[in-house]
């Protein structure tokens, strides 16, 4: 038996240990004491901001609807230093008044340019870039085809519309975001196909007392989704399954981030990045245990493990659904990657201090030289021998697996888990336990931490032929 029976604790009151082989995998001289949040890495907003042209200049917006009335009104577009734009709209009204109104605007992708305004029925602008002019669909909340709409100088063409990619059915998303400040929140987005646009709504902070409502318009263009909700101009990239994306946060005054994924158990995940504040302490055998101070709730600890030359293993210990991240240990910061059982997505997670600095870039993830079964061979921490086997598969950069050990002192105990390769090493968050292997050909040595005893043993794979 690898461990004690207790393994249905609870995840917020289990204490794991994540210990490392022989032959340097354990790296007892890099210290990386201190207190930390673990957060959900920035996906850098800017990077989907094209900067490449500026925009910035006066135009003629001219836009027949789809009852075939018309206007055209005087356009400005300056360009922030944050790299959006301010996009104003100048008219005389009936009285003979100068009006005006600014709505956020957006460059992205090769050629694509959005403008939401901040008025009812929830204006979206999606253009295409051509040489000094604009040409585009404007759709409001509701609308199943988009009136034609171009921005255009004086004696310019405007080219076409993009083509517009309708929504083949409902979706509900979950959402991790950072605002301007860097404040984190949580949110769930319900998108509903509506011709060639998409009605939205956003639920933000739910079931909180913080818990808002917002509705929007959304359309999707090549790779992106491109929403204004109330207002609020954000811009989404696939990325698997998932959309990665930015928004303006006018009153920040600055670019913020958002991550929508359809994978719920992935979202219970996202959750444990918002404010996590937790120390990391070495203990005698070189490991770490990382602590987190939970208002309301009991301290949970987890382990961690410094192996390699620079790298930082950390398992929050699940006896059926392990989380698994590994970290590139760099001055005062870690960047990570964070694998989750069940699910396919690796997450960019980071290890901050308050120091400021910036993390490393994560490791990078390689792959399993052979799927298949292993034997696996080991000692207690009672110091008795045990035998069992691996199934490995290969999911992309990720390794599902699980572990079956027959004793011949109890009933057969079986472990799924999660794994990553980093750097030639095998890292694995099977049940409650963490192992680090280093390869023998196609075969594994390393050593695993007892998550309760909080000693270290060591454990052999074989590969069946």
């Amino acid at each position: 038996m690898r461990v004690n029976p207790f393994l249905s604790v609870a995840l917020l009151t289990t204490l794991a240990l994540i210990a490392g082989c022989g032959g340097g995998v354990l790296n007892t001289e890099l210290d990386v004491s201190g207190d930390y949040s673990l957060v959900l890495a920035d996906t850098d907003p800017a990077a989907l901001v094209s900067v490449e042209r500026d925009l910035s200049g006066s135009y003629d917006n001219d836009t027949t609807y789809t009852d075939g009335s018309a206007d055209t009104y005087p356009v400005e577009l300056e360009r922030t230093p944050g790299g959006w734009y301010n996009v104003t709209w100048r008219w005389t009204d009936d009285e003979g008044a100068e009006q005006s109104m600014t709505a956020v605007g957006a460059a992205f992708g090769d050629n694509y340019f959005a403008v939401a305004e901040p008025v009812d029925g929830n204006p979206l602008y999606i253009f295409n870039i051509g040489e000094g002019a604009l040409g585009g669909r404007l759709f409001f909340f509701g609308d199943t085809v988009g009136a034609v709409t171009n921005i255009v100088p004086a004696g310019k063409a405007a080219p076409e519309a993009p083509e517009v990619t309708p929504l083949d059915a409902s979706l509900t998303l979950n959402a991790l975001g950072v605002d301007g400040t860097g404040a984190p929140y949580i949110a769930y987005y319900g998108l509903s196909p509506n011709g060639e646009s998409i009605s939205l709504s956003q639920i933000i902070n739910p079931d909180t007392d913080n818990e808002t409502t917002l509705y929007g318009t959304a359309v999707q263009v090549g790779d992106y989704l491109v929403m204004n909700t109330a207002g609020f101009l954000t811009i989404f990239q696939r990325s698997g399954e998932d959309w990665v994306g930015m928004w303006v946060d006018q009153e920040a005054g600055a670019l913020a981030s958002e991550i929508l994924t359809p994978d719920d158990a992935k979202l219970d995940v996202m959750t444990f990045f918002v404010d996590n504040d937790f120390t990391l302490t070495k203990q005698d055998d070189g490991f770490y245990i990382a602590r987190w101070e939970v208002e309301g709730q009991e301290p949970f600890e987890a382990a961690a493990l410094v192996f390699g030359d620079k790298y930082l293993a950390l398992s929050l210990p699940d006896p059926s659904e392990p989380w698994l991240g590994v970290f590139t240990v760099g001055e005062g910061a870690m960047g990570g990657r964070w694998v989750t059982w069940g699910s396919t997505t690796i997450l960019d997670v980071d290890i901050v201090s308050d120091g400021g600095a910036q993390p490393p870039d994560p490791p990078e993830l390689g792959r399993l030289p052979k799927d298949g079964d292993f034997s696996c061979r080991g000692t207690n921490t009672e110091g008795d021998p045990y035998e069992g086997t691996y199934q490995m598969q290969s999911k992309g950069d990720i390794v599902a697996c699980r572990q079956t050990v027959t004793p011949d002192y109890g009933e057969t105990e079986v472990y799924e888990g999660i794994g990553v390769v980093v750097d030639g090493y095998l890292v694995l968050a099977t049940g409650p336990f963490l192992t680090v292997y280093e390869p023998s050909g196609n075969n594994w040595e390393g050593i695993w931490g007892d998550p309760y005893d909080k000693k270290l043993c060591d454990e052999t794979l074989t590969y069946s032929e």
